[in-house]
């Protein structure tokens, strides 16, 4: 084979030592008289003064046109690097199982808990059973939904997603320590709800849920971070217990 048969090609009839742009207006694809060159040149030099001032004056608009996600910025990253939430750890606690949303939820025998920040499992390890009855363990909100914490970038603990009465519901069920029964909500608020929410409290959704009694707080509640296991457990700021009973009703 002679040498002139062995050159490569990158494209049919282009040899692969073509691509300079003295080589592409003139060898490379034949003549093309000076006129045209220059002609080329400066409808290039146009060109590109144009995308760059459009890159400048708009680049929302551009990063559009270019398929570059909304959630970035012109440097093209993301506008929540900075939310620590936005970047979970991996829990240092092997989890039981996990929520259809991705929670840990972890499992012992007389309790379940929701989450893998320091009070949650605090709380899960330290609080004093309740006789008769199953502890939960998760973060709650007075918008009638629990929001289960998760540990940061910053290694500080966060409040994760939203999370409606089913899925813990469903948590509760999922352990096979569980065997029916009342429940309690070691969980914040979750004995009450805003008159806005729109909604039974989260304690009314859950005995609905799994066809039990369940008693709740209707304020912050928690053990002594410092304090022994077998804590009973607070509730802040005059709250109380109130058992709620499946399609209606309290006591409390």
């Amino acid at each position: 084979m002679s040498a002139a048969e062995s050159v490569e090609v990158l494209a049919e009839g282009v040899p692969i030592d073509c691509g300079g742009m003295a080589d592409s207006l003139a060898g490379c694809y034949g003549a093309v008289p000076v006129v045209g060159i220059a002609a080329a040149a400066v409808l290039g030099g146009a060109a590109l003064a144009a995308y760059t001032a459009f890159a400048v004056f708009f680049p929302q608009v551009l990063n559009a046109l270019m398929g570059i996600p909304a959630t970035t910025d012109p440097m093209g990253r993301r506008s929540d690097w900075a939310d620590a939430r936005a970047h979970p750890q991996s829990p240092t606690r092997p989890p039981d199982s996990h929520l259809a949303g991705g929670d840990p939820v972890y499992h012992r025998p007389g309790a379940t808990a929701i989450g893998y920040d320091e009070s949650t499992l605090r709380n899960f390890d330290a609080v004093a059973p309740e006789p008769g009855y199953h502890d939960v363990v998760v973060h709650g909100e007075r918008n009638g939904l629990f929001r289960p914490g998760v540990v940061g970038a910053d290694g500080a603990a966060h409040p994760s997603n939203y999370t409606h009465p089913a899925q813990i519901a469903e948590a509760i069920r999922g352990n096979p320590h569980y065997g029916g029964g009342p429940v309690r909500l070691v969980s914040c608020h979750s004995g009450t709800v805003a008159p806005d929410a729109g909604v039974a409290p989260p304690a009314q959704q859950v005995a609905d849920a799994l066809g039990v009694t369940v008693m709740a707080p209707t304020d912050a509640v928690g053990v002594n971070r410092y304090g022994p296991a077998g804590q009973v457990p607070r509730i802040r700021n005059g709250g109380q217990w109130v058992t709620f009973y499946p399609g209606g009703g309290t006591d409390g």
